[in-house]
């Protein structure tokens, strides 16, 4: 964040990770430095949009889920007990994926903002979005070379 200016973040680089592993402070302040860093973006918005705010709900309700799916079934559990941490695990696997978009989704919408910071500070005209791939006016992937054919 130092290259993009004026800096937005109210702690030190050391707590864009140390943040994640201290006990209770890792309940609120890697999003506050996620805020920082999305503020500090273009365009110029003011708050965060909603998609934000559920990447974090959802990143915290993955951890709960990941803490019940992971129990202490002793040396002999029994069968029903077996079946209920599958489906536990089943559960907290499938809410790990939703969130896993939402924070891919974080990352990719946040570096874009961060590039176009960087290119308005250098003087650089906006890159154009490129299209999806299938979409109309996308490019279409390399042909293949054709194989020798054995003589």
């Amino acid at each position: 964040m130092d290259a993009i200016g004026p800096p937005y973040r109210r702690w030190g680089t050391g707590w864009a990770i140390g943040a994640w592993f201290v006990p209770f402070l890792n309940l609120w302040r890697p999003k506050q430095i996620v805020n920082d860093v999305w503020n500090s973006g273009l365009p110029a918005r003011h708050g965060q949009p909603l998609w934000l705010h559920l990447w974090w709900v959802g990143w915290l309700i993955s951890n709960i889920l990941g803490r019940i799916a992971f129990p202490d079934l002793g040396p002999d559990p029994t069968l029903a007990e077996l079946r209920q941490d599958s489906i536990n695990y089943m559960v907290s696997d499938g809410f790990d994926v939703a969130v896993l978009a939402l924070a891919l989704l974080t990352i990719r919408v946040t570096t874009k903002r961060q590039q176009a910071k960087a290119d308005a500070i250098a003087g650089k005209p906006p890159e154009p979005a490129a299209p999806l791939p299938g979409a109309p006016g996308a490019p279409s992937p390399p042909a293949e070379p054709a194989s020798p054919q054995p003589a």
